[in-house]
């Protein structure tokens, strides 16, 4: 792949492909940067070394509470992986004390997430510069949840460039917002303890998000999670509205913090960013600033996650 950038009026500079000359290279640039993975949170990372077997190269953890096993090759990837990240996604599901110490003993963990240890599930994620097409097809076979990533590095005056390329199964375009089926709707908040009157809130920031996004006709999907709810380009969430507390919310978008504060409407709600997830949060606060008036940072984080 060549990798180019456009400078106002000028022509196009080709940026120089650098490769990886180690596997630890490319795991310690995808360790130390989480936006690589989305929604996951680095938990651990094995030491070059000391490897033990049936064991994966980092262990994370995404917003759900998934237990995220990631292996990582330096070289292109095909089918043949399979057997070995298997065995590994097999050793998570068994090994939960384990993965309960991994999180015990990191420092900075993510506010809002407390994940059960007893029920958990597994995803597998798998990172290399090149991954056959062919791969994607086997992969589907797979009854663990697979991303697969391509990850690579260029140059230009000095600086470095990372491109990430996930590959997914073509789809149609969706121009309006579809709500994945999901048991987190709002039956099930209203019949699990929750506050009426916050779910019914809760439910209406949802809508009103959803009629910002049609209006916009951005390529966004919705899902509904415990706790929070995404709003998704592809397969990277780009904004959402989560529960602060029991009776309160926020939306949060998927950005950096100056670009949060830059972006912020005038009478914003609460405003907190949260480095374990890479996004800043703003109450949804009575009398403060109404969803529409956060237009701004939904464009700007559209925009970052289709790469514009």
């Amino acid at each position: 792949m060549k990798l180019f950038l456009k400078d106002g009026d000028k022509g196009l500079d080709q940026c120089k492909h650098v490769p990886f000359l180690k596997e630890e290279d490319l795991e310690m640039l995808v360790y130390e940067n989480s936006e690589i993975l989305g929604d996951i949170f680095p938990l651990w990372r094995q030491v070059r070394g000391g490897a033990k077997p049936g064991i994966p190269d980092i262990v994370g953890i995404d917003r759900e509470g998934t237990v995220c096993i990631i292996e990582i090759k330096n070289v292109t990837v095909d089918e043949s992986i399979l057997p070995q990240v298997l065995a590994y996604a097999i050793w998570a599901e068994n090994n939960p004390d384990s993965i309960a110490k991994m999180w015990l003993e990191k420092k900075d963990r993510p506010e809002g997430l407390s994940p059960n240890f007893d029920t958990y599930t597994v995803r597998i994620v798998v990172i290399a510069p090149s991954v056959l097409p062919s791969t994607v097809h086997h992969m589907r076979k797979v009854t663990f949840p697979v991303d697969l990533l391509e990850v690579n590095r260029y140059q230009l005056e000095g600086k470095m460039i990372v491109s990430v390329h996930r590959l997914e199964a073509p789809s149609p375009l969706k121009q309006k917002p579809t709500t994945a089926a999901g048991s987190y709707d709002q039956a099930w908040y209203e019949t699990s303890g929750y506050d009426s009157a916050a779910v019914v809130k809760y439910f209406g920031a949802i809508e009103k998000v959803a009629e910002v996004v049609g209006h916009a006709g951005w390529p966004i999907e919705v899902k509904l999670n415990k706790e929070h709810v995404s709003f998704k380009v592809g397969t990277s969430v780009a904004f959402g509205i989560m529960w602060a507390n029991s009776k309160e919310h926020a939306i949060f978008f998927k950005l950096t913090p100056s670009d949060c504060e830059a972006l912020a409407p005038v009478n914003a709600g609460k405003y907190k960013y949260e480095s374990g997830w890479k996004h800043g949060g703003f109450r949804l606060e009575p009398g403060k600033a109404d969803i529409s008036d956060y237009m701004a940072l939904m464009e700007a984080s559209v925009k970052r996650q289709v790469g514009e």
